[in-house]
């Protein structure tokens, strides 16, 4: 094999496959945030039936309707919920932008790339725009 340098084909695989890993390992652990964000919205939508209200924070549904609160895997907090003034309730992600918009769904582009997403990855209760 040629020199191990930066132009050397000996990582060449490497460095070829290592875009498409990280990509992987992005929209897996998008995935695994998606199913735990769609259980809560289930629960969410229980808890209000049942109770004729939403929640004021997602920790009121701990532990009877949820295990534990969603991990924002963008925010690498919970993820966000907010009770309007009208009542109504958001729950989203802060999305691939890493940017709270407030739970908006209006289109961005992705950081460092040229891929449009929506600002935030909303679960329930859609703020209209």
């Amino acid at each position: 094999l040629p020199n191990d340098g930066e132009g050397g084909m000996r990582f060449a695989l490497i460095r070829t496959l290592m875009p498409s890993l990280s990509r992987a390992n992005q929209l897996m652990r998008e995935g695994a945030m998606n199913l735990e964000a769609t259980i809560a919205a289930v629960k969410l939508s229980t808890f209000i039936a049942t109770k004729g209200h939403a929640p004021r924070r997602l920790g009121e549904m701990v532990p009877e309707y949820l295990k534990q609160i969603p991990v924002d895997i963008y925010a690498g907090t919970h993820l966000k919920y907010v009770v309007r003034e009208d009542g109504s309730a958001s729950m989203y992600s802060v999305g691939r932008n890493f940017t709270d918009d407030a739970g908006s769904t209006q289109e961005v582009i992705e950081p460092g790339g040229s891929s449009k997403t929506t600002a935030d990855i909303v679960y329930w209760g859609a703020k209209q725009e």
